[in-house]
């Protein structure tokens, strides 16, 4: 368990003091870094200024512009099926980790 702790940034440049030498360590460390990726990019569709077009501007973090779906040009919201269910997510107050558990 200790190993899991101290190994789960999975690089020493990202502050681990030691790479992970399990399979469960390594596990751990992907899931991490997928889930602050994931996490990183909601936050900058979310937060992206531009209203028009389906782009949103140049993302420094990911060093490219995100793709964000058609967009109402009036209201400046996502529209189709993926603005739905994330919509219905966020209302809900999660962030559709529960609705991924729930269909696996």
């Amino acid at each position: 368990m200790a190993h899991l702790i101290i190994s789960h940034h999975g690089e020493y440049e990202y502050g681990s003091p030691k790479l992970p030498m399990t399979l469960e360590a390594l596990i751990l460390h992907k899931l991490d870094d997928l889930d602050s990726k994931i996490q990183a990019m909601q936050w900058a569709l979310e937060r992206d200024g531009s209203i028009e077009g389906e782009w949103t501007s140049f993302n420094a973090m990911f060093q490219r512009p995100l793709y964000r779906g058609p967009r109402d040009v009036q209201s400046g919201q996502t529209t189709g099926p993926q603005a739905a269910e994330q919509t219905e997510s966020l209302s809900q107050g999660n962030s559709g980790r529960e609705e991924a558990k729930a269909k696996t």
